[in-house]
């Protein structure tokens, strides 16, 4: 079981009680001993918002109550830099109150209080019939056992009929996002995608020696393209007559704001599109005088501003 070059990490090997499994296999043990890379643990960790709460109108409410009030209270004169740091923290500490983390869903949805005081019972039971190897023993414990399935099987068909009946009133809401991502449940198989590719005439090839002559040909004319385009130097470029361009308006910038896409992942911030969107306008108006700021400074005033 072990080769000769690993068999100095084992330290112990035992022979354990069959698991609880309805089969007559033993368990084996083994403690063993060896090295391991230890893998450094980065101070950035990804926050994952609760959907639900960024849907909810009472949460939204909330934080952009706490967020404004937050904002209100620490607004002083700083640097630039500062002043983005901080305008950051607050979005974090308003959304850690209001919004709050996605909790990690369980594996199993369907197992509930009375799936876990059955199986109790059976373990119960099934200790009684080791301790005690009488016939009435092990009637009980095959009492609780076949119990146990039938409670646990009902269980889960009740489950998946539920999941069924959601995805279908998200289909006939028209609910695309929630519906894709909940039927993936059921189709857990990758699409296998065919591999084809057009001519210069529009034709579809699907044979693999035509598809390799296809990218060869092409490759081959990106090569010898004749008259390339000249480089040129951009250090060397003068601009003459350029007007200085005003910073953009409050209007413009909330314009902007409002255009975000939502449902993508944050950055490193952990800051999403949608924490910014339903900031409210103490949010936008900070936001504003932080980019009139940054519009009238020179750039190398600019310190520590990385994002």
């Amino acid at each position: 079981m072990v080769d000769a070059k690993r068999k100095g990490v084992i330290e112990d090997v035992r022979t354990m009680r069959g698991p609880n499994c309805y089969s007559d296999h033993f368990l084996v043990k083994a403690k063993t001993k060896q090295k391991l890379i230890r893998i450094p643990i980065t101070e950035n960790r990804q926050i994952k918002w609760n959907q639900n709460n960024l849907t909810n109108d009472t949460k939204l409410n909330q934080y952009r109550t706490c967020l404004g009030n937050k904002l209100d209270e620490g607004e002083r004169q700083r640097d630039i830099a500062e002043e983005w740091v901080h305008i950051k923290q607050t979005i974090i500490e308003a959304a850690e109150e209001s919004i709050e983390t996605q909790t990690v869903s369980t594996r199993n949805g369907w197992w509930d209080e009375e799936c876990k005081q059955i199986m109790t019972q059976k373990n119960e039971a099934r200790k009684k019939y080791f301790q005690s190897k009488t016939r009435a023993c092990r009637e009980a414990y095959e009492t609780r056992r076949t119990e146990t399935n039938r409670v646990c099987r009902r269980k889960k068909q009740e489950w998946l009929n539920n999941k069924i009946k959601y995805i279908e009133e998200l289909n006939d809401k028209k609910n695309t996002r929630k519906f894709f991502k909940e039927a993936q449940l059921y189709n857990k198989q990758q699409p296998i995608l065919p591999n084809c590719c057009k001519d210069k005439k529009g034709n579809i090839l699907s044979e693999q020696q035509d598809i390799l002559q296809i990218w060869k040909q092409y490759f081959s004319d990106l090569q010898n393209l004749k008259d390339p385009q000249p480089e040129t130097d951009s250090e060397n470029i003068t601009y003459n007559n350029i007007e200085e361009v005003p910073p953009p308006t409050y209007h413009e910038v909330t314009h902007v704001i409002d255009k975000l896409k939502i449902h993508k992942a944050s950055g490193s911030d952990n800051i999403s599109a949608e924490l910014i969107k339903v900031g409210g306008t103490v949010l936008k108006q900070r936001i504003h005088k932080l980019i009139e700021r940054m519009w009238e400074e020179k750039p190398h005033q600019v310190n520590g501003l990385k994002e």
